[in-house]
């Protein structure tokens, strides 16, 4: 009898196999492990890249931006403002679409912003995709989504005209408050 197989009573165990299947249990084990830190990895850096989009948004510089943005719109006139703030949902929209960060996040933090914003320039929006049929289109899905969880989570969201104008008015007196 060989070292590698131990005889007890009938029971015959093959010590290459016990090894071998330790060793796939290991590497099985090992790679959950990976897996699990990989997504929590990807969930800590969406919430970095959020929090970061978060403090943009909301910073002088954007607020700013928002305001001359507004009052355009107000004004039924659509200046490099306008366009800046577009591009930025077209960036957060683009962020979501790669799964950088969650759409479920975009829609708890600024939800409330790109969905007034979307109807204040939907005839602007519109206009340019004639030329351009792909522009926006990102922050057009990342819209749609966050519409969609809104009447999920709230029921039947109505926004009407006078509603996207008091918005509009807030927004283009918010660094006057």
């Amino acid at each position: 009898m060989g070292w590698d197989k131990l005889h007890i009573g009938t029971l015959n165990i093959d010590w290459a196999v016990v090894t071998s299947i330790a060793a796939l249990t290991i590497a099985i084990v090992a790679i959950l492990i990976v897996i699990i830190e990989n997504r929590r990895g990807k969930l800590l850096f969406g919430l970095k890249v959020l929090m970061e989009v978060n403090d943009y948004f909301h910073s002088g510089t954007m607020l700013e931006t928002r305001q001359k943005a507004a009052a355009s719109l107000l004004n039924d006139s659509y200046d490099d403002n306008v366009e800046n703030l577009l591009d930025f949902f077209e960036m957060v929209g683009y962020l979501s679409k790669r799964r950088v960060i969650k759409k479920e996040l975009v829609w708890s933090n600024i939800s409330y912003w790109i969905i007034r914003y979307w109807y204040a320039a939907k005839v602007y929006i519109e206009k340019e995709q004639q030329k351009i049929p792909r522009r926006w289109e990102n922050m057009n899905s990342l819209f749609r989504y966050l519409s969609k969880m809104e009447r999920k989570k709230y029921g039947i969201t109505i926004i009407t005209q006078e509603s996207i104008k008091s918005f509009l008015a807030k927004e283009s007196g918010s660094l006057n408050k």
